[in-house]
């Protein structure tokens, strides 16, 4: 799966600029696309900040797989860098939902629960 291009605008950056609609909910779509990233989403909803590890623990899946999908959340603008913190000699992100995603969560549960995952 290949990462967003860059042109594109972040959902954020769409928001500020009250760009179409149709460009936006493309974006959303590219958000929503993957099982692994709407069970993102709802845990960031749920948690408000988590780093990708916590992340992996919660929702049961590898770290390398949540990480992958976090970048790609990242760089579509729907989940946003809060913190970055030193954990043994190491560098910990923290992300948290970006606030034009918040409005969208609702959407994200009712995707999750007709795909049959869990939605909380």
């Amino acid at each position: 799966m290949a990462t967003p291009k860059t042109p594109v605008a972040t959902l954020s950056q769409q928001a500020e600029r009250d760009v179409p609609s149709e460009e936006a909910l493309a974006c959303f779509g590219r958000a929503f696309a993957h099982p692994i990233r709407i069970r993102i989403v709802l845990a960031l909803a749920n948690s408000r900040e988590s780093s990708p590890r916590d992340l992996a623990r919660t929702l049961g899946a590898s770290l390398s797989n949540v990480s992958y999908h976090v970048r790609y959340l990242a760089e579509l603008g729907a989940i946003e860098l809060r913190r970055v913190l030193p954990r043994r000699g190491a560098l910990m992100h923290v992300y948290g939902l970006a606030p034009a995603v918040q409005l969208m969560v609702p959407l994200a549960q009712q995707i999750g629960t007709s795909r049959g995952l869990p939605t909380s």
